[in-house]
């Protein structure tokens, strides 16, 4: 693990915050350190604008199946409650903690040691790995109407397992939509001792606002399968008034919220947010800017490479995969979906003890060298004669392929 720990310490280093305006130079100087290390794959690499933040792109050409390989380099902010600082990487125990070690770029790192140990193999091989997953893709549609690729296979490592000994390939994940709500009340800021009880306080009606959403989104349920099939909504964030040292006794002039649904597989995205959006422009106080949507995935069970990502699974785990729901949302999906043609097999290796979003974020190194030989089993797999595959930029539906044979289990 000498090299691949080293990559990952300095790959986690790069504050990659994609959210964060101040971090922009970081997420350049991260895409750039991607590429470089890329190389040692035997990519040819290049870093590509997009109008936000870069993509990665990495080709193998080879006259086999053409595979595409998904990733993302960016990370999301920090926050409070770490016990070592999060983009100074730790080893403690068996676990590097960082910010992005499991979330995305330890996975990453393990698509390519793969792709190094499968050098000889003749697949046709892509990979794309972008800045902008964790603010919902904004860019990535356009950037492929630009850059067409190609892909009989569309590999992501972006999900979860159970656990270090129970592989899992992840058949649905949920939709999502942000919402931003702000309620307007007087023109500044009162006196709440002369005015409290003769204006509307904002603060005050945008919570009442969201708990009358929040009623009509009742599903609270003890297990992750059982959630993953519904919608949620979340309150990500609220701003009103005063909240420092000491009191200020206002009435705030504004109140901020931010929303986020949770879509549910079979559910269409932007009618449920519009349909929220409507539900709170019923109060003439109240504005509503949908900021971003991103598209319920579901995994056909004849998906290409499915089959060959089972057999992978058993062969290095020693035991079968299962066929989890996720109730999160990878935003790339729905648009590679849409400009390829092709499902993804969603054959990912974060654990849910590595804290993906929260301090103290970590990977667990046992399960890098297991996903990295996992990965390495599937291409290898996939590269095993066969009658070759047409060649379509965009197809308006997925093939099967002969290895995507139906899962009795999936």
């Amino acid at each position: 693990m000498g090299p691949f720990l080293r990559a990952l310490a300095r790959f986690t280093a790069l504050p990659s915050v994609s959210a964060d305006p101040r971090h922009s130079a970081d997420v350049r100087a991260a895409a750039h350190w991607l590429a470089a290390h890329m190389r040692t794959a035997g990519l040819h690499t290049s870093v590509r604008p997009t109008g936000g933040h870069p993509v990665v792109l990495g080709r193998r050409p080879g006259p086999g199946p053409a595979v595409l390989l998904y990733g993302h380099y960016d990370v999301q902010p920090p926050g409070p409650g770490w016990r070592s600082p999060p983009f100074a990487p730790h080893l403690r125990g068996n676990r590097v903690y960082a910010r992005g070690a499991s979330d995305d770029k330890g996975p990453i790192l393990c698509q390519l040691a793969a792709l190094r140990a499968c050098a000889g193999l003749p697949l046709d091989v892509t990979c794309l790995y972008e800045g902008e997953e964790e603010i919902g893709s904004p860019h990535l549609a356009a950037f492929l109407a630009r850059h067409p690729l190609t892909a009989d296979v569309l590999l992501v490592s972006d999900t979860m397992m159970p656990s270090s000994r129970q592989p899992a390939i992840v058949r649905s994940l949920r939709g999502s939509a942000t919402l931003d709500l702000r309620v307007d009340g007087p023109p500044r800021d009162l006196h709440s001792g002369r005015y409290g009880g003769l204006v509307p306080n904002p603060a005050t009606i945008l919570c009442a606002l969201v708990t009358s959403l929040d009623e009509r989104f009742p599903a609270v349920v003890s297990e992750p399968e059982r959630a993953a099939r519904r919608s949620a909504l979340s309150v990500h964030g609220l701003r009103a008034g005063y909240t420092g040292p000491g009191t200020s006794s206002i009435i705030p002039a504004t109140a901020l919220a931010r929303l986020g649904i949770r879509v549910a597989p079979g559910q269409d995205t932007a009618a449920l947010a519009g349909w929220v959006a409507a539900v709170l422009r019923r109060d003439p106080a109240a504005t509503v800017r949908i900021t971003s949507t991103a598209d319920p995935i579901s995994v056909p069970p004849a998906t290409a490479g499915l089959t060959e990502a089972a057999e992978a699974c058993t062969a290095v785990f020693g035991v079968p995969p299962i066929f989890p729901r996720s109730g999160g949302t990878i935003p790339a999906l729905g648009i590679l979906r849409r400009a390829l043609g092709v499902d993804p097999v969603l054959l990912g290796f974060a654990l849910p003890e590595d804290n993906a979003h929260g301090p103290d974020e970590s990977f667990h190194l046992p399960t890098a060298r297991r996903a990295t030989a996992t990965i390495a089993h599937f291409l290898t797999a996939l590269a095993r004669p066969g009658p070759p595959p047409p060649r379509h930029p965009r197809r308006s539906a997925p093939r099967a392929r002969g290895y995507g044979r139906t899962l009795s289990s999936f």
